[in-house]
């Protein structure tokens, strides 16, 4: 069976320039693979579950998609129809590290984003109760965002069928999306989008272009991870609250902040680019990235400071649809440049995919390429389980550069956020509120709380 929407052609738009682009340059590559995996433990019905992932797949049109190069490269939603795969390795005397070798070797595969195989869906059985689940995609299809709704509708779906919940929405067509962007393009709304852009970036300095002579394709990228207190998630929360802001928004000043004093001037953020559009209940590549000038006034308060770059961050969101590659071309960038997107914070709070019986855990195995200093900040929507992940191709980024981040970002954020587990919570505001009234050059000095 094919897609449940008509069969249909597109140009590729928005982002899909880019990895279009990378296509040309590199041909066949794992460069920008995606890759997920979910770790199942309980009794899953496998019938219901490859009933959920299958109806999801058929829900999904840009899984449906061949890309056909002609003059202009066209994307065919419908004619092409990826199904889970069920891989047996009870046998194995390691089914876990066999099914790990197996997903490493599948990530490393170069894709042919010609062919219909662009991803992958997979169910490894590693015996009694226990499972894991895999996708795989060239990120020409997908974003993280888009992810999550497939992962979270299968699971939607699976409970359907065997709890009886409700079944809820199905996707929106991809027609749907390109409609709303072609209406948007010619819209007033666009323009003023336009003029905003130009008039924010006019007086920053010259914005650095990734190097001509970049290789993506050697990349060789270090990692380095790290997992923060519940202290620190609490005490996230609570001046996020204190403050009247969200709490992801919150990091991304903290982490502003510590770059400014670092030397940045400028920092990138994905921006989902769904909010009030039917993308929001769409798989697909609709992520925008959008440049962040980092303004910091050391006289200020913490809290005035944290207020003020908010109220920026909200305004450059309210900007947000108009494409970063609309923003290259307005500076005079060729087809053949792009900015050199560094440092990209990526806020990532989602909760895990639930299945009733089961016991599940989440893990991201393949993000794409890191050609700067990528920070990943994971964790549920309240900021429990935070984790911090610091990526680098050591071609582009200095490492011990990024060593030192991943070392003292942590440090920084702990310093203004950790509290005391002992803490009632009048004290815990108390002693959060002193540190979000003192003056950021205090706060900077060497040695200071």
């Amino acid at each position: 069976m094919l897609s449940h929407h008509a069969c249909e052609q597109f140009p590729i738009i928005g982002a899909q320039q880019h990895y279009w682009k990378e296509f040309l340059k590199y041909g066949h590559n794992s460069i920008s693979t995606i890759a997920h995996y979910l770790e199942i433990k309980g009794a899953l019905d496998e019938e219901a579950f490859t009933v959920a992932v299958n109806q999801t797949l058929r829900e999904s049109d840009i899984f449906t998609a061949v890309i056909n190069e002609a003059q202009q490269p066209k994307q065919h939603i419908g004619i092409h129809q990826p199904q889970l795969t069920r891989i047996d390795l009870t046998r194995e005397p390691a089914p876990f590290q066999t099914a790990q070798s197996q997903m490493q070797q599948d990530i490393r595969q170069p894709l042919n984003i010609l062919s219909p195989d662009m991803s992958a869906h997979l169910l490894f059985v590693l015996g009694p109760d226990h499972y894991l689940w895999y996708t795989r995609s060239h990120h020409i299809l997908i974003d993280g965002y888009g992810m999550m709704l497939y992962e979270q509708r299968c699971c939607q779906l699976y409970s359907h069928l065997c709890r009886q919940t409700p079944e809820g929405r199905p996707f929106y067509a991809f027609s749907d999306y390109f409609t709303e962007e072609h209406q948007y393009n010619a819209s007033q709304r666009h323009q003023s989008d336009q003029q905003f852009w130009k008039d924010y970036l006019s007086a920053s300095p010259e914005i650095p272009k990734l190097d001509p002579d970049y290789d993506m394709a050697g990349a060789d990228i270090m990692r380095r991870e790290t997992l923060f207190s519940p202290q620190v998630s609490a005490g996230l929360r609570t001046s996020a609250e204190m403050l009247g802001t969200g709490w992801p928004d919150l990091l991304v000043t903290l982490i502003a902040l510590y770059l400014h004093q670092a030397g940045e001037k400028m920092l990138w953020l994905p921006f989902m680019n769904r909010w009030g559009s039917v993308a929001a209940n769409i798989p697909g590549l609709m992520v925008n990235i959008l440049p962040y000038q980092i303004d910091v006034d050391a006289s200020q308060t913490l809290g005035e400071y944290i207020r003020q770059a908010v109220s920026r961050l909200r305004t450059i969101y309210r900007h947000g649809r108009y494409r970063l590659e609309r923003i290259e071309a307005d500076h005079g960038l060729d087809q053949e440049e792009s900015f050199f997107l560094t440092p990209f914070i990526n806020i990532l709070p989602f909760d895990i995919p639930a299945l009733p019986g089961c016991d599940v855990s989440h893990e991201v195995i393949a993000r794409g390429a890191a050609d700067g200093l990528n920070i990943t900040c994971s964790s549920d929507p309240a900021a429990n389980h935070l984790r911090f992940a610091f990526d680098s191709d050591k071609h582009s980024y200095p490492q011990e550069m990024l060593i030192e981040h991943a070392t003292q970002l942590p440090a920084f954020l702990r310093n203004l956020t950790e509290v005391n587990p002992g803490d009632d919570e009048a004290s815990r505001r108390g002693y959060l509120e002193t540190i979000l009234e003192t003056p950021i050059e205090t706060l900077l000095k060497p040695g200071a709380k």
